[in-house]
């Protein structure tokens, strides 16, 4: 039986369990990684999750974070999961400004003061953008896919496939549709065929110059509230279709409240920019888990961040209202 400390938290409603390995008297094995995912997510568990937080040290910054999905699976990026990583190592080194590390990159992240009364967030800005087919990988016979039809798909979407550097897929959509996105989003992880690394489909619904609703389909988890690399994804192909600007603060409006985002240009001309949100503890606990009796783990002394809880649901109510005064 191992005894792990361990952190229910969220952003944007995307919701992780959280265990810091260094604090660890050895690492963690991959399999290791694996099962508590497996089992800890699963919504008929003690706890149920959207993914798994694992914090590393990093021999280029200040920590890093290996980020598993619900069904074992890993990924090179969350946004709304470096979030949350970002938000505990800089509560434990007491630094506001930090770098932290991915498989997908390594990323400079800032503690923010205002994005919400009450409520702590992080603005991470991203680098890692990338519209090759190849780097998804999405089978067929070009080298990218901008704003075009995918017959095997949707007989009336246009879909743009790029990597943040998760692989996503693109719609504008003129309402929210849940059972098309289920219907599209397992077609393209059930089947791999076209999409062989399976890949996160986004909708997202311009509202105005400067916010879009965004909905996402996530490989390894299904539907979620929100994602980050998906929302961020969403806000470049919504300013590269010319439906919101460049170098301005969009609101992404999600079912888990929102987040803001800032597209602008690198030197060389790339699509670049930031992803600005919460970070909201949930609860702390003790967890007992034993590797061959998964379904016995238990929690002792959990600790309620209530005062957390309480003040994103304003976050909530705010997104709520606005997203009902412009449909």
């Amino acid at each position: 039986m191992a005894t792990f400390n361990i952190i229910k938290c969220h952003g944007s409603g995307n919701d992780f369990v959280l265990i810091d390995e260094r604090r660890l008297p050895e690492p963690l094995t991959q399999d290791q990684r694996k099962t508590l995912a497996v089992h800890l997510c699963n919504r008929n568990s003690i706890i149920g999750a959207d993914s798994f937080l694992f914090v590393q040290d990093s021999a280029v910054g200040d920590g890093k974070m290996r980020y598993f999905n619900a069904d074992g699976s890993e990924a090179n990026m969350s946004g709304n999961g470096l979030r949350c990583v970002a938000r505990y190592v800089s509560d434990v080194s007491k630094k506001d400004e930090l770098v932290l590390e991915a498989l997908g990159g390594v990323y400079a992240v800032q503690r923010v003061r205002d994005f919400f009364d009450d409520v702590t967030a992080f603005s991470i800005k991203i680098t890692t953008v990338d519209f090759a087919v190849k780097t998804l990988p999405l089978q067929v016979d070009t080298e990218t896919w901008i704003d075009k039809k995918l017959d095997f798909l949707s007989d009336t979407l246009h879909f743009t496939a790029l990597t943040v550097p998760n692989p996503q897929l693109v719609a504008r959509v003129s309402a929210p549709d849940e059972a098309e996105l289920i219907r599209i989003g397992s077609r393209c992880n059930d089947q791999r065929d076209f999409f062989t690394e399976g890949v996160n489909v986004n909708f997202f619904l311009p509202l105005d110059e400067h916010t879009i609703f965004v909905q996402t389909y996530e490989r390894g988890c299904g539907i979620t509230f929100s994602c980050g690399t998906g929302m961020f994804a969403s806000s470049i192909v919504s300013t590269l279709l010319g439906h919101t600007p460049e170098n301005e603060w969009i609101t992404v409006l999600n079912q888990g409240g929102f987040v803001k985002t800032k597209i602008y240009r690198d030197a060389q001309g790339n699509f670049v920019g930031e992803l600005l949100g919460n970070t909201t503890n949930e609860f702390m606990a003790e967890l007992e888990f034993d590797f061959e009796n998964p379904v016995g783990a238990r929690l002792e002394n959990v600790q309620a961040c209530s005062d957390e809880t309480a003040a994103y649901e304003q976050v909530k109510a705010f997104a709520a209202e606005a997203w009902a005064t412009r449909v």
